[in-house]
Order: C-alpha cells, then structure tokens, then sequence
C-alpha cells in the first residue's frame, strides 16, 4: 500500500465534509478548479499530481477503479 502525502487525510476528510453539506459533488469540483492558477491548471493536465487524485476520489473514480480491480483479481483465480 502506498503512504499518503501528509495533510492529505485532511484534505479528503474536509472534502468528504464539504460534499455531505453540498452534496454536489461536481459543483465542488469546479469550485477546487477554479481556485487553481493557470500554471497548476496546465501543471495538472499533464501529470497526475496535485489535485487530479483529490478530484479523482471525490468524483468516485478511485473507488470505481478499486472495484473493477478486485473483481479482475477475482475472476483471476
């Protein structure tokens, strides 16, 4: 299992808050994006630092990818 840079439990817990308050997750989304400078905005389109994981994890797209993975391991056996 790979470490988790520091401060980004943090992060996903006050992203988790701010979703159940919200519950727009994509609202949120473009909010995060919009608070980005242009540099980081291009900085994120090409690589997969930053903030990509974060927006990737509040849009379910980890959690989607987890669940594709086992059932491949799965059906491995």
């Amino acid at each position: 299992m790979q470490a988790m840079p520091p401060g980004s439990e943090r992060e996903n817990c006050c992203d988790d808050v701010v979703v159940a308050v919200c519950g727009r997750r994509e609202a949120y989304v473009e909010a995060l994006v919009a608070c980005t400078g242009d540099a980081e905005r291009l900085a994120l389109a090409a690589s997969s630092g930053g903030l990509l994981p974060r927006v990737r994890r509040i849009l379910g797209f980890e959690a989607e990818r987890r669940a594709r993975s086992s059932v491949t391991a799965a059906t491995a056996v």
